[in-house]
């Protein structure tokens, strides 16, 4: 198994990477930044050749009640899980839609 861990915080990143098996990297990168986004898909391209899968399952959320939320919060919160999974999806699909292009059909 091939596997990169990307967070914005890398350190978590390196802690989860040390208890897998197989080959693995680790990228900061921040979801909702489509450039670091970019550059994190092209960096497994570019290192295996292709992606075949991505999970795309950042997240953050606030301890706070409704009205105890901050607006800023809220909008953070929105960001890294709706437009951070948006991004994530655009660079895959279109990373994976190369990789089928131009790769033997398989069996």
């Amino acid at each position: 198994m091939r596997v990169m861990l990307a967070d914005v915080d890398e350190e978590s990143a390196k802690k989860v990477a040390s208890k897998l098996e197989g080959s693995s990297l680790v990228y900061s990168a921040d979801v909702i930044r489509a450039e670091e986004i970019e550059a994190l898909v092209q960096r497994a391209v570019e290192e295996w050749d292709g992606l075949d899968v991505m999970v795309n399952n950042a997240g953050v959320g606030v301890a706070a009640t409704t009205l105890e939320t901050r607006e800023e919060n809220h909008e953070l919160v929105m960001d890294v899980r709706i437009r951070g999974t948006f991004l994530g999806m655009r660079c895959a699909i279109l990373a994976m839609s190369h990789t089928a292009a131009s790769s033997p059909p398989r069996r």
